[in-house]
């Protein structure tokens, strides 16, 4: 989506909605955010409240980093594996072509 012309010092474009730029800032859908601040996951912004989160899919989990992610779910990559999306044992995905 366009926004048409406009003064990209002054304004950015998400998803063809004119924002006014703030310093740092990144589209989370058709708005700006500072990721410093919030966290953008799924299109939604959340409040950043301590801890290191990420997204999985549309979800927000805290950040672990014995875990992975598939689609929305987490798992142990020591022990399970994202097999065409879904959380499966490790060694026994069969990949779909």
């Amino acid at each position: 989506m366009s926004c048409g012309p406009h003064n990209s010092r002054l304004f950015m474009c998400c998803n063809g909605h004119l924002n006014l730029r703030m310093w740092n800032a990144v589209c989370c859908g058709d708005r700006t955010y500072d990721p410093t601040v919030s966290v953008c996951c799924g299109g939604e912004l959340t409040l950043r409240r301590g801890g290191n989160h990420r997204c999985c899919g549309t979800r927000l989990v805290p950040f672990n980093a014995e875990e992975s992610c598939c689609g929305d779910a987490t798992y142990r990559w020591d022990s399970k594996e994202c097999c065409n999306g879904v959380v499966a044992d490790k060694g026994t995905c069969q990949i779909k072509f």
